[in-house]
């Protein structure tokens, strides 16, 4: 990106250093804004590290963990706790961020007061094989 630097100062436009090397101007502008640091994040492939300016601190974490793991909300879910901690004026995140951070610590399993889920029971079969007559 020094050519283009170069090429700025000299007085020459964008369009003209972008012929120059035989690519789009466009191109050579989206190459500026992601060296500069503005605009899009420089790796914008799926999966790629970025930096989240909202994302939660670990002590915002740890507040919204100790806040679900509260001994009175301990069969609620998260919507419930949410709604709770509204009325009393305290918030400690989103629904979805809070459903997020138990998720991913695993506190998800069975919050309420319904037995837990089984496993299946296995079909029962008969064990008598049809006889012939009652398929004509």
């Amino acid at each position: 990106m020094d050519f283009l630097y170069e090429g700025l100062n000299a007085g020459a436009s964008i369009k003209d250093v972008a012929d120059l090397i035989g690519i789009c101007s466009r191109t050579l502008r989206r190459w500026g804004r992601d060296i500069s640091g503005q605009g899009f994040s420089v790796d914008r492939r799926k999966g790629a590290p970025r930096e989240v300016a909202h994302r939660f601190t670990s002590k915002e974490r740890q507040r919204v963990i100790d806040s679900v793991n509260d001994p009175r909300f301990a069969d609620l879910t998260h919507v419930q706790i949410v709604a709770i901690l509204d009325v009393e004026r305290m918030y400690v995140g989103s629904e979805s961020t809070i459903y997020r951070i138990m998720r991913l610590e695993g506190l998800l399993n069975h919050r309420g007061r319904a037995r837990s889920s089984r496993e299946p029971r296995p079909f029962a079969t008969c064990g008598k094989p049809l006889k012939d007559s009652l398929l004509l």
